[in-house]
């Protein structure tokens, strides 16, 4: 998104042809990246919602996953953005794994003023992790929650300027009921690809009930 700071981390995203599987990426690059002597703090996680390797790269934070497409090679460049790319793709796993970059292509398209976006969430960020409240492993908003929410309001004052939208954002998020859903898209604009039926598509109607 453009809004990574000093102590930011790294998500990087492999992209690799039919013939090599997760599982051989994971377990094949990991003795590889061991024997680095950049490589500190090694973990792979295969069995998380999105299997990967995490390690740091000269203290560097960084998050190493992979998604295998139905091609015998992969095209330079590809665009990930297309929703053709998701109508083959028989493992769930690898559409987890390219949610992200699809995610911040979508949301920067979305915006229209991208600048403006940018400063606002780069505020957002900053003030969430110096409150203790940003990471959605307890129970927080994650990075791209506050994304949406960002662009949320980006959506409904897109001639504000960066300082506006600050205040516009806390204004409107402590009167906002959070039982109706933050979108910038409308649900028929985001149903899955026809030939991707292992796509399940969210409803309001199947969310679970507020506590």
């Amino acid at each position: 998104l453009g809004v990574h700071s000093e102590d930011s981390d790294i998500d990087v995203l492999a992209i690799v042809p039919k013939h090599v599987t997760r599982q051989a990426f994971l377990s094949e690059l990991e003795p590889i990246l061991r024997q680095h002597p950049s490589v500190t703090k090694l973990h792979v996680v295969p069995e998380a919602f999105v299997p990967v390797i995490k390690f740091h790269w000269d203290g560097v934070d960084i998050d190493l996953s992979c998604a295998c497409l139905p091609l015998d090679s992969i095209p330079s460049p590809v665009d990930l953005s297309d929703n053709e790319i998701l109508k083959d793709l028989r493992d769930a796993k690898d559409v987890t794994c390219l949610n992200g970059p699809r995610v911040t292509f979508e949301i920067l398209r979305r915006v229209r003023n991208v600048d403006s976006f940018r400063t606002l969430l780069r505020c957002i960020k900053m003030w969430a992790r110096r409150r203790g409240i940003y990471a959605n492993i307890l129970g927080f908003p994650g990075g791209v929650a506050w994304a949406i929410m960002g662009a949320f309001v980006c959506q409904l004052y897109p001639n504000m300027d960066a300082s506006m939208l600050v205040e516009k954002f806390f204004w409107l998020y402590n009167s906002r009921g959070f039982d109706v859903p933050v979108k910038i898209a409308s649900i028929d604009e985001c149903r899955p690809p026809k030939g991707a039926a292992y796509m399940s598509q969210w409803s309001a109607m199947a969310a679970p009930p507020p506590p």
